[in-house]
């Protein structure tokens, strides 16, 4: 312990600032701050823990690695405060007297909660439980729970839509190893809209799915929000399926492209590269932005294995690429690395992402760190077209598109709007 401070103002030890207070702890004997009755926070929590996880005082399978693996967090006053939660203690004393047992069918059976996630994600992340990608899982119960009061005629179509084509798609995604955050996100906006399409039908048009026609397509569209035209992957599904008569939809094209200026985008990159006091993650993440044009979700789902550092030069992969790290931006990332935030009941150097979450082994939700970033006051999609517009300004559409994980179609929408053309590019390496 460093409780003192010498005439710099450093911190220095017991010993050297003259504090007769004895701080061993009376349980462990390590010198740490007193927390209750003389011992530390983590002999506490240990002793909390072994009260509710394992009462008859018998080694039970995973008890005991449960209790060693929460009383071992960075912060072991966390876990005190998250115990004293009503739900958490009625779940760690059912785990203790056999009520639950350490399984993902067990925890599935009680009452769907944020504590029982936290608690499978540690499970998960010490070793305890197989890996189950949470966003399946809750998709799963979200559309259970979506058509549990609808009649089954209006039913049928869309949980159809919801099993063979989302939910197929994401458990596709889940085993490839990719992050299916935004996916399930896109997926229930789908399912809600689909499903609001075939009440509609039978409400107003007084029509089935399968007896509707373009011009009940084109009425919905045009007489509500924008959100509407995420039907269109429904209609193409009900379509192939026999579900509905062959109909299109077309892609919604937007009146606009939001876009910031060149010299707002080189503003922002030096704002974010200033020093400002618990700002540090959201400045790097802000900066791949910035700088490479990754999306947000991309960016939070971003694992430590996308960064190479030797010491000398930096780089990152958004796919198979290595891309060079400037400095100053190196700098910002290495200082993000040696301290990235800690979950609450693990330690962070076993979490696998560049930005971790509040999870154990879980990554930042993309919505947390999209708000994060709008507070900086910056425009996500402004700024994302900004930093594809001057990259291929700067460089080719297709080569941009291998180095950042684009397809060609997008880089090469971004070129014709700046009016680039290869001969541009030709012109600029006969010159140099």
């Amino acid at each position: 312990m460093l409780p003192g401070r010498n005439g710099e103002g450093a911190p220095i030890c017991v010993d050297c600032a003259g504090i007769r207070n004895d701080f061993t702890c009376a349980h462990c004997g390590e010198e740490r701050a007193r927390f209750r009755k003389g011992i530390c926070a983590r002999c506490a929590v240990t002793h909390d823990l072994t009260k509710l996880l394992n009462p008859t005082g018998i080694p039970r399978t995973g008890a005991t690695q449960l209790i060693d693996i929460l009383a071992a967090a960075d912060r072991p006053e966390s876990i005190y405060t998250w115990m004293r939660n009503a739900a958490v203690r009625t779940l760690l004393t059912q785990l203790g007297n056999g009520e639950l047992t350490l399984d993902h069918s067990s925890l599935d059976t009680t009452t769907p909660g944020r504590h029982i996630e936290h608690l499978r994600a540690v499970l998960i992340d010490s070793g305890l439980l197989p890996y189950r990608d949470p966003a399946i899982a809750r998709f799963e119960r979200w559309i259970d729970t979506k058509f549990e009061t609808v009649e089954p005629s209006i039913r049928r179509p869309v949980e159809r839509f919801a099993k063979w084509h989302h939910l197929r798609h994401i458990r596709k995604i889940a085993i490839d190893g990719l992050s299916s955050q935004a996916t399930v996100h896109n997926a229930k906006q789908e399912i809600t809209e689909a499903l609001k399409l075939v009440l509609w039908l039978k409400s107003e048009r007084h029509h089935t799915l399968r007896t509707c026609n373009p011009a009940d397509i084109d009425l919905r569209l045009a007489t509500g929000p924008t959100s509407r035209s995420v039907i269109r992957t429904f209609i193409v599904f009900a379509s192939k399926e026999r579900l509905s008569p062959a109909l299109t939809v077309p892609h919604r094209q937007p009146k606009t492209s939001r876009n910031i200026t060149h010299e707002e985008r080189l503003t922002w990159i030096t704002r974010c590269l200033d020093e400002e006091p618990g700002t540090l993650p959201v400045r790097a993440a802000a900066l791949l932005l910035l700088l490479y044009a990754q999306p947000v979700i991309r960016v939070a789902t971003l694992p430590l294995t996308a960064i190479d550092d030797d010491g000398q030069a930096m780089h990152v992969r958004f796919d198979t690429i290595r891309v060079f790290v400037p400095e100053p931006f190196a700098r910002i990332l290495r200082e993000h690395l040696a301290n990235r935030a800690p979950a609450r009941t693990r330690r962070v150097d076993t979490n696998p992402w560049l930005f971790p979450g509040g999870r154990a082994g879980e990554h930042i939700t993309h919505i947390y760190l999209m708000n994060r970033i709008r507070e900086l006051g910056i425009n996500l999609l402004g700024t994302r077209n900004r930093a594809l517009n001057d990259l291929v300004m700067a460089i080719p559409a297709p080569v941009v598109a291998d180095t950042l994980d684009y397809s060609y179609q997008v880089t090469a929408l971004h070129a014709a709007q700046t009016g680039v053309t290869f001969a541009r590019y030709s012109g600029a390496r006969t010159q140099n």
